[in-house]
């Protein structure tokens, strides 16, 4: 089954040059609802939102970010368990906020390996002696 992205995240995904896969999608309401879901959830360890509660209260790490007003909030390369990571966009299109996450595995490792061989170096510099 192919993913037909709704306008608002297909013309998103345009302007950052996302080239990805795997993506999940929450569009809020002015309260914060979820209004509308999809894409690969599951793939993200999403399987329900309940549509009478504030997206806030379901996803406490979300607190403080919404809603958008201006530029796009992004929260790259967040580890989300101990073999993925995700972009975190949220922005507003239309009167709607819209939570949209990437999958960022690839690059997330990466930077971690890259992370991992500099702090091995310096623990290596502060052991010589001067």
């Amino acid at each position: 089954m192919t993913f037909t992205a709704p306008l608002a995240i297909s013309q998103y995904l345009n302007s950052i040059s996302h080239q990805g896969s795997n993506l999940a999608f929450l569009k809020l309401d002015a309260n914060s609802h979820v209004i509308e879901c999809g894409s690969n959830l599951t793939y993200f360890d999403v399987t329900y939102f309940d549509e009478d509660t504030s997206i806030e209260q379901q996803v406490p790490a979300l607190s403080g970010l919404l809603p958008v007003i201006g530029a796009p909030v992004i929260i790259a390369n967040t580890q989300i368990d101990s073999e993925h990571f995700i972009d975190l966009h949220i922005y507003a299109y239309q009167g709607n906020q819209w939570v949209l996450l990437l999958d960022s595995t690839e690059t997330g490792t990466q930077l971690q390996i890259e992370q991992q061989i500099r702090l091995s170096k310096d623990i290596v510099n502060e052991k010589k002696p001067d």
